[in-house]
């Protein structure tokens, strides 16, 4: 007779992930304010250290990332991630430590561009479903 066996005791953790959305995006790539990339692939947000060949990753989106903008402005942590799917999100976070700060719903196609204003009060997107939307981040 078998004897019913458990799944091992273990934690997977996510260390380095190879490649970059970049067939059918533009516009993907971003250096923060301490030299390092931010990129998307899939759905995370990654920051990469050149110095550390370290990545440091963001998680929190539930479809792949198609848009990314990084405040270019003081410190530039702050980035925006859009996303496809039946119900697609824009989230912003902070490079620096990948905490997320905001999660934007309202779009119904896949969040095609995004850009965040110069003094990164408003987050601006556009989707698939032909709309744009300026977001104030304070109150969404």
């Amino acid at each position: 007779m078998a004897t019913a066996t458990r799944p091992p005791d273990v934690a997977i953790e996510l260390e380095h992930i190879h490649g970059i959305r970049c067939e059918d995006v533009r516009n993907n790539v971003w250096y923060n304010h301490r030299g390092e990339i931010v990129y998307m692939a899939a759905n995370v947000g990654i920051v990469y250290n050149m110095d550390t060949a370290k990545q440091r990753f963001f998680t929190g989106h539930s479809d792949e990332i198609i848009s990314i903008a990084l405040h270019t402005q003081s410190g530039r942590t702050l980035v925006a991630t859009g996303e496809m799917g039946p119900r697609p999100k824009v989230i912003v976070w902070d490079a620096a430590s990948g905490e997320c700060t905001r999660t934007l719903k309202g779009h119904t196609g896949a969040v095609s561009s995004a850009a965040v204003s110069a003094d990164g009060v408003h987050v601006v997107t556009a989707s698939e479903d032909k709309t744009a939307r300026v977001w104030r981040l304070a109150d969404g």
